[in-house]
């Protein structure tokens, strides 16, 4: 479930962008350009896809645009909640303010109930461009989605060891990620957090086995960029 905070001001701009905290930009030319293209074609919201079927599906390539109007999503009601077709992800997503304003609190209950409060406002849905980096990773210039990254942040805060399995490249890039920031950005974790942190290093082969699966995720990606000055 994502977390959501409801501020108590009014926002001001017509249009919202919403970033999940493991989303990271290196840029805004590519926002800049999104936010235009978003605006001009009188979209009330615009993500990417989960599946890399469905941003095949519905952002062809070659087709000059970043956003894709979605004509049709399809909500069942599932033993787990809802479930739609095609499955947006919202981790880098511009809504426009007047659809953000007309949602229930109900409606930010989880990721699919935000999509329905969405598509029940009418406004028109767009699906932006993505490339796709193992499971649950997504890109674009300037953008990078690491996915279930808090996730694993709990894990190693928790001791969670069963979580992380040795040779699962997903699990072993996630624990690579605060390799990346020690030995990119020169972060210094809590001490025990940094103490936890070694545990998991030395389960999955070492804090150099971690780091390389980080550098494999992201190769070629915006996070090539997050270096220490």
């Amino acid at each position: 479930m994502k977390e959501v905070l409801v501020y108590s001001k009014p926002i001001k701009a017509k249009i919202v962008c919403l970033l999940d905290n493991d989303c990271f930009l290196s840029g805004t030319n590519y926002l800049e350009h999104f936010i235009e293209e978003f605006d001009a074609g009188e979209f009330g919201f615009a993500c990417h896809a989960v599946l890399e079927s469905n941003n095949a599906k519905f952002c062809p390539s070659g087709g000059g645009k970043i956003i894709y109007e979605v004509h049709e999503v399809k909500f069942q009601q599932a033993s787990d909640g809802l479930t739609l077709e095609p499955h947006f992800e919202n981790s880098f997503c511009l809504i426009r303010k007047e659809v953000f304003d007309s949602m229930k609190k109900d409606d930010f209950d989880n990721d699919r109930t935000m999509m329905k409060g969405i598509h029940d406002s009418g406004r028109k849905m767009g699906m932006h461009r993505a490339s796709y980096a193992g499971v649950f990773s997504h890109y674009g210039p300037e953008w990078f989605h690491v996915g279930n990254l808090m996730f694993y942040y709990y894990a190693v805060e928790n001791c969670l060891f069963e979580k992380v399995r040795a040779g699962n490249e997903t699990e072993v890039s996630r624990i690579g990620y605060f390799a990346a920031m020690q030995d990119d950005a020169g972060a210094v974790f809590p001490a025990s957090f940094a103490d936890n942190l070694e545990r998991f290093y030395e389960k999955v082969g070492g804090q150099g086995v971690a780091l390389a699966a980080w550098r494999k995720l992201t190769e070629g990606t915006c996070m090539q960029d997050w270096k220490q000055p």
